[in-house]
């Protein structure tokens, strides 16, 4: 499983979602499929966002309680 992540738009660094996924079920969510809401750990804000503003990251493959996305 790898991270999904996105940039932050205040700081333009890459965060993680904390949610995970293979590329296979990546590949099959809608572009337009809506993440869940979360707490920036680089800004502080609450980010919203869609599969366009993300991708899978297999660096940033983590051990930490993540969300899954499967088939």
């Amino acid at each position: 499983m790898a991270l999904i992540v996105i940039k932050c738009s205040r700081t333009g660094r890459n965060v993680s979602t904390e949610m995970a996924t293979d590329q296979g079920a990546w590949d099959a969510l809608p572009h337009s499929w809506s993440g869940a809401p979360f707490a920036c750990p680089q800004c502080s804000e609450i980010h919203a966002w869609t599969k366009n503003d993300a991708r899978i990251d297999g660096a940033w493959r983590s051990k930490a309680n993540v969300a899954l996305i499967a088939q």
